[in-house]
């Protein structure tokens, strides 16, 4: 299966399960997957020292979401990535 996506173009990432994810370890295996079909440039980060938070819940990786309801709507905050299992939020700012 992966041939078939490796031959279009399409990199496929395969990410171990784990309890809690560095978000420098996900991005190395999504540069790796870039590379492998055929990209000479990796992916760089803006900044290597964002501060993306853990989940206060459940210690995951947090991902920057955007409201899209109410009187918050079109705001940006982090939500826990096992969302919906996990409701762990962080505001921004």
């Amino acid at each position: 299966m992966e041939e078939l996506f490796t031959d279009a173009g399409i990199p496929l990432v395969h990410i171990p399960t784990s309890e809690s994810y560095d978000s420098a370890d996900v991005i190395s295996l999504f540069q790796i997957a870039v590379t492998k079909v055929g990209k000479t440039t990796p992916l760089h980060l803006v900044s290597t020292n964002d501060n993306v938070p853990q989940c206060p819940i459940c210690g995951k990786m947090m991902v920057l979401r955007i409201n899209r309801n109410g009187s918050t709507s079109g705001k940006t905050y982090y939500g826990c990535i096992d969302s919906p299992r996990c409701r762990g939020v962080v505001a921004i700012g």
